[in-house]
């Protein structure tokens, strides 16, 4: 199988792991493995690494895209409509007093980690603790940045929507920013629907489904494409060999401790290096 990314859509009702378990198929040796959690009733785009790609997780621009819906007067145990109703008062709300209240997410925050979520304590997720009627022993935290978080309309009722096109860093929760914008202004809040618009430079009008990948060969995406907010570094012919197997060489590129896609000179991607030393830069891993 050859090695690259592949963009996919994930419908909702599934799990990330779900379609990776239908990548895999009846290939278990097949290494495969994505680049953020979309949670089960979520949609939209989920980067899948295949084979040598997946040493290049860790160094996709770690940044995402969402279209959102908050609905107010509502609030559920997991945060979005497939959990149980938890409050339920209704509300009344105001597009200026909504996007005053958006300016308080720009930036740096901290999030509470959801109980349904996938993350892990004691060697199981959370939302199988949650399932198993076991809470986490402590609210788990996350760090996050968000770079922007637009308003784009309001829809009245006895439980106003609310949709947000939302840029932020990945690990965000957009279930517990649905409730938190709830809170700002004293009211119960959850998310509607959560559809990812973009994961790292993969957007989702270019993403594939399930289905096209049976009718046809994988749309495999060059491990190249998913590193170009890397600074490039060309890699003279005498110091190739050298290179690839890891010994430090020449850097042309002034800087220390920065990630570099390196090329040949005839424009072929050989991997990443990283500065050592001011004046040398060694192998991080190769395709």
């Amino acid at each position: 199988m050859p090695s690259g990314f592949l963009n996919l859509l994930k419908p909702p009702g599934m799990t990330s792991f779900d379609m990776i378990r239908a990548l895999r198929g009846g290939q278990p040796k097949l290494k495969l493995g994505h680049s953020g959690t979309l949670d089960l009733p979520a949609c939209g785009v989920l980067v899948v690494a295949v084979e040598r790609a997946t040493k290049f997780l860790p160094y996709l621009l770690a940044e995402k895209e969402y279209l959102f819906e908050v609905i107010f007067g509502l609030q559920t145990d997991t945060g979005d409509l497939w959990g149980e109703i938890v409050k339920d008062t209704g509300a009344i709300v105001e597009r200026t007093v909504v996007e005053e209240a958006l300016i308080r997410f720009i930036g740096d925050l901290t999030q509470e980690v959801p109980i349904f979520s996938a993350k892990h304590q004691d060697g199981k997720r959370l939302y199988q603790l949650a399932m198993a009627g076991r809470g986490p022993s402590a609210q788990k935290t996350t760090k996050i940045h968000v770079y922007s978080l637009r308003f784009l309309d309001l829809l009245p009722g006895v439980y106003p929507r609310v949709r947000l096109l939302l840029r932020c860093s990945g690990g965000t929760y957009v279930r517990t920013l649905a409730k938190d914008i709830g809170a700002a202004l004293g009211l119960p809040a959850c998310a509607r629907f959560i559809i990812r618009l973009r994961s790292s430079c993969y957007r989702l009008e270019e993403s594939s489904t399930l289905r096209d990948l049976e009718s046809s060969p994988w749309p495999l995406l060059p491990i190249e494409s998913a590193l170009q907010h890397l600074p490039l570094e060309v890699i003279p012919e005498r110091d190739l060999s050298s290179f690839m197997n890891g010994r430090a060489v020449s850097a042309l590129l002034p800087g220390t401790g920065q990630f570099f896609r390196v090329q040949d000179r005839r424009g072929h991607f050989i991997g990443l290096g990283k500065r050592q030393e001011e004046r040398f830069l060694t192998v991080e891993c190769l395709p």
